[in-house]
């Protein structure tokens, strides 16, 4: 079983959103998978800045935005 909500991790209400539903249609948490990632088909130094951030602010703060809201459940 699974729960979604659609949009980006690299906001912290959004990510805490997800948390928070997948805690009221199961009854809580015991584990996280916070694999979110988005790609950009290009070497390091072809990459613009722009894509540069986009990518660590999914990768990063998605990450941590989302354990960061589930931390309490799991503890």
């Amino acid at each position: 079983r699974a729960s979604a909500v659609v949009g980006c991790v690299e906001s912290y209400e959004l990510a805490s959103r997800a948390v928070a539903l997948a805690e009221e249609r199961f009854g809580g948490l015991d584990i996280v998978i916070a694999n979110a990632g988005v790609l950009r088909d290009r070497t390091l130094l072809k990459m613009p800045v722009e894509d540069l951030d986009r990518v660590l602010d999914v990768h990063m703060r998605g990450t941590a935005y989302t354990v960061h809201a589930a931390w309490p459940s799991l503890i």
